[in-house]
């Protein structure tokens, strides 16, 4: 699939690298065939002479009953015949399947990596990656760079099934059965006419954009489907009401929420309306709640034509919860759970199963030298090893599945042709960020509650100057705790569990 990506795309140089992921794609197919073979056929003869050497015990039992009469011996031995020459007849069956199976994967791989050689010649693309570490301070700087620097000398193919974005592809979705059920609950309740808006509650980066993507699938198709995402603050009524009407592909203007009601109940079609990032129509302000409350008296009064699904910020859901009783406004709130140490390795694993690379953890020193790790056989030591890195895993990540697979990708020593070596999940010193003046604390924890903040919005909130903002803000981005993309401040997830920590130690975000 990669391949063929670069091979459709418009960009230059993508057909020499598309035609090398492909080949290199099918050589590893090719030698993990292989490997299944060799396991295959290992197995079958050992389950032959398991076979052979049960009928020889049961053969020399039946010859020791000696007070059998003559007739049942013979009964005996003509079903022991058939037996084994049954055993026989099926076990070269299977024998013969799986020495036929590798040459038919062999041809039909050497077969299509010629169509892609020939492709090659037809087409000019290109396809690339680019990036860009930004200025840090001294005290992460080079961690975050090295990380960086391991993930962009990733091959592409694994690059590709670990970027973040919310997914579609049922192989890799893992652990959301409840969340997916409620959610069809609360659709069922609303073809009934009752009452049923659904807010999905999450982290940063926990999944719920891929929920609404599987949930949706349990939608009846022949309903329309109106899907947005909020990129920056509606708390200011006018700006949110143009958002809503656009979504809702009313053309004509529409002056205040009375009359966008008004048209929406007035529509003979019903809808499935889904709007992300729920915190983005209010901010943490004097008045600034008006906006949201506005969305609470559409969702309420359009609710039988309208089955409402949004999402919003676990820690803006928490605050909202004591500030407006946001809970009272939604019939079914869909809070993403925790995922087990199973389940999270489940996540990494089928992503990076696709891939077709064998996986290799390597030892701590600590552990090189543990007389009991050295006990154990190779295959009991990876699988030690295995059973470490997820526990650590998802105690770095806390079933954040984006944070997840950023510290599965920065845990990766080397890559060969076949094999991905990784390490023990980096452990690094985050005790500087106690030393921050208190009102960086602030500004991080509603940061964090908004998503995002501009400058103008951490001036209204913090009543502060333009120039005074813009300073703090400027120096905790130079610091590397926050990344600034189009002009709004975020934290950098690099270091987003542990500012949360922090911030949540000190009592300042719950």
């Amino acid at each position: 699939e990669t391949a063929i990506s670069m091979f459709e795309s418009d960009e230059e140089n993508s057909n020499q690298k598309g035609y090398q992921i492909g080949v290199e794609g099918l050589e590893r197919a090719i030698a993990k065939s292989e490997d299944n073979f060799e396991s295959y056929s290992n197995f079958i003869d050992e389950k032959l002479v398991t076979v052979n050497e049960s009928i020889i015990k049961l053969n020399t039992n039946l010859r020791a009953l000696n007070n059998l009469d003559q007739l049942f011996t013979l009964k005996i031995k003509i079903s022991k015949a058939k037996t084994t020459e049954e055993v026989k007849r099926r076990f070269d069956k299977v024998v013969l399947a799986s020495k036929g199976f590798l040459p038919v994967v062999y041809h039909k791989s050497k077969k299509l990596a010629q169509q892609l050689t020939g492709k090659v010649e037809e087409i000019s693309s290109k396809v690339g990656l680019t990036s860009r570490v930004s200025d840090l301070s001294i005290e992460i700087s080079e961690y975050l760079i090295e990380t960086q620097n391991v993930i962009n000398s990733l091959p592409f193919v694994y690059q590709r099934l670990f970027r973040n974005e919310p997914l579609n592809d049922e192989r890799f979705f893992v652990g959301r059965d409840s969340e997916l059920a409620a959610i069809k609950k609360a659709y069922d309740f609303w073809l009934k006419e009752r009452f049923t808006a659904v807010v999905i509650i999450g982290e940063e980066g926990a999944g719920a954009s891929t929920l609404i993507n599987f949930a949706d699938k349990l939608f009846d198709k022949s309903v329309k489907r109106l899907r947005t995402e909020l990129d920056q603050s509606y708390y200011e009524d006018a700006k949110a009401l143009k958002r809503i009407a656009e979504l809702f592909e009313i053309e004509e203007e529409v002056k205040d929420f009375q009359a966008l009601i008004d048209l929406i109940n007035e529509s003979d079609e019903k809808k499935i309306v889904i709007i992300e990032n729920l915190e983005e129509f209010f901010l943490k302000i004097v008045d600034g709640f008006y906006t949201l409350r506005k969305i609470f008296e559409l969702i309420s009064r359009t609710n039988k034509k309208i089955f409402w699904i949004m999402t919003c910020n676990l820690y803006a859901w928490k605050y909202l919860v004591k500030v407006v009783d946001i809970d009272d406004y939604f019939a079914f709130s869909v809070s993403l759970s925790e995922l087990s140490n199973e389940n999270m390795e489940s996540i990494i694993m089928r992503r990076h199963s696709v891939s077709g690379y064998n996986l290799i953890f390597t030892p701590t020193e600590e552990e090189k030298k543990s007389k009991s790790f050295q006990k154990l056989k190779e295959d009991e030591q990876q699988e030690y090893l295995r059973k470490q890195f997820f526990e650590r895993l998802n105690e770095n990540s806390k079933s954040n599945i984006a944070l997840a697979q950023l510290v599965w990708l920065s845990s990766i020593k080397s890559v060969s042709n076949e094999n991905i070596e990784i390490l023990m999940p980096a452990k690094f010193d985050y005790s500087f960020l106690t030393s921050m003046q208190q009102q960086k604390f602030f500004s991080l924890a509603a940061i964090i509650i908004h998503d995002g903040l501009t400058i103008n919005e951490h001036t209204a909130i913090f009543d502060t100057t333009f120039e005074e903002s813009k300073l703090l803000l400027f120096s905790m981005e130079d610091d590397g705790i926050l990344v600034n993309r189009n002009d709004t401040f975020k934290i950098n997830f690099v270091l987003y569990r542990q500012v949360i920590a922090l911030l949540q130690s000190k009592n300042i975000l719950h």
